[in-house]
């Protein structure tokens, strides 16, 4: 019932003082200044060119016109030209350059052989794995790992999925959430920032079909060099054309946005699901699975499900599924990990576990509840990444029971679990 465990630790205010010391310095001096809002002096954010031949960013623009409503007048913040809305127009040409990843990592000269685009110059800086630790010098480095000191066996693998201090960007960040975080206090940040995370889903979605709206607007009628109109079948004809390739660019878009918002809307989904005490795991291409549970090897005879929580801040469980000793029959058995948030809860684990094979073919399904004992080993607090003792059923479900009785559809086994803390105080 054993797992080899990976140590794991986090200092917040030490990630956040290298992060902060590196990543700004390096992204000016690697700015272009024809990149720079004069107004937040950061890289520009859909840029907007004035009539006036400035850009800024569209937020910085917009809240500075918003300000200048105040006074009845608007004015540009660079020549104080007089300004009204038809005078603002994106500059899709600047925006193109931005995003064309040019730009080498600061920390080229460590190894780093990113390519970047402006926008993204600052966000890599803060997470680029050839810098080092401001306090550390290169001597006392040693070729581990610049964020937590130790040495592991596969470097570039404990820094992409293993160290709990690297540095890395909300999942979120594509609409909007700049948050920066070590790996560690990612699963924190996503808990608590629920709200702020569907607020953003729901601002780019309708900002998204705003900016789909303007690009409806029939471009403007065209003259000749003499003054006089096109023809009236010429204009018509360039008319229908430009309708019909912005018809054609409005579907890509909108197929693309739905493929995000979906995207985006099933990792929220998904992320309260796994905090809410109820689990359901489905064992797909359960034939392979048995045969795996049957090797020679010892690692290989287990199967862990994805951790779960039984509650926002809650304690931390997975399932783990293996053959009885006579090869027989599957027991079942729930195990804590170390979480996030154990050192505010109270342990050992007071509460009532319900271990369910779900009949697929409408029949009674295999269901055994259970009581968290005190006393067990099992429920005390994690002293490693996953609780070596685990609690459940040698003998769960007969394998004959699983193949006659309908459990197993499309050689998909399903179990559900559900974990119910029960507070001593209440």
């Amino acid at each position: 019932m054993q797992q080899q465990a990976r140590s794991s630790s986090s200092d917040t205010s030490e990630l956040a003082a290298a992060a902060s010391s590196s990543a700004p310095g390096a992204c000016a001096d690697s700015l272009d200044s024809r990149f720079e809002c004069p107004i937040c002096l950061g890289c520009l954010a859909e840029p907007i060119l004035t009539s006036c031949g400035h850009r800024f960013c569209r937020d910085c623009i917009y809240q500075w016109v918003h300000m200048g409503e105040r006074n009845k007048e608007w004015r540009c913040p660079i020549d104080n030209r007089v300004l009204g809305k038809q005078d603002l127009y994106p500059d899709k040409s600047v925006l193109a350059e931005i995003m064309d990843p040019f730009l080498s990592c600061p920390f080229a000269d460590r190894g780093c052989k990113s390519m970047l685009s402006p926008w993204d110059l600052e966000t890599h800086v803060a997470s680029c794995t050839f810098q080092r630790r401001p306090e550390v010098g290169a001597d006392e480095c040693g070729g581990g790992c610049q964020w937590c000191g130790t040495s592991p066996d596969d470097l570039q693998k404990h820094l992409d999925d293993e160290c709990a201090k690297v540095p890395c960007c909300c999942r979120f960040r594509e609409v909007g959430c700049r948050a920066t975080l070590p790996r560690a206090d990612l699963p924190a940040h996503l808990d608590s920032h629920i709200n702020e995370h569907l607020d953003l889903v729901s601002a780019a979605y309708k900002k998204l079909s705003e900016d789909a709206a303007k690009n409806w607007e029939a471009p403007p009628k065209e003259s000749s060099s003499e003054g006089t109109q096109q023809p009236a079948g010429e204009a018509s004809s360039d008319l229908l054309r430009t309708l019909f390739e912005r018809v054609v660019s409005l579907e890509q878009k909108n197929h693309e946005q739905e493929i995000q918002l979906r995207n985006i809307e099933q990792k929220v989904r998904r992320d309260l699901l796994l905090h809410s005490g109820h689990y359901v795991w489905e064992i797909r291409d359960f034939s392979r699975q048995l045969q795996t549970l049957r090797a020679a090897l010892p690692e290989l005879k287990k199967l862990y499900s994805t951790p779960f929580f039984t509650a926002p801040f809650g304690y931390r469980f997975c399932v783990r599924v293996n053959l009885n000793a006579a090869g027989d029959a599957l027991s079942v058995h729930v195990h804590l990990l170390k979480g996030e948030h154990d050192h505010s809860l109270s342990w050992p684990f007071r509460g009532r576990i319900v271990l369910a094979a779900v009949n697929q073919s409408g029949g009674q399904d295999v269901r055994e509840p259970m009581a968290a004992q005190a006393g067990l080993a099992a429920f005390h607090r994690p002293s490693r990444d996953i609780n070596h003792v685990g609690y459940g059923f040698a003998e769960f479900v007969s394998l004959r029971q699983l193949a006659d009785a309908g459990f197993v559809r499309d050689d998909t086994l399903v179990l559900r679990v559900h974990v119910q803390h029960a507070d001593p105080d209440d």
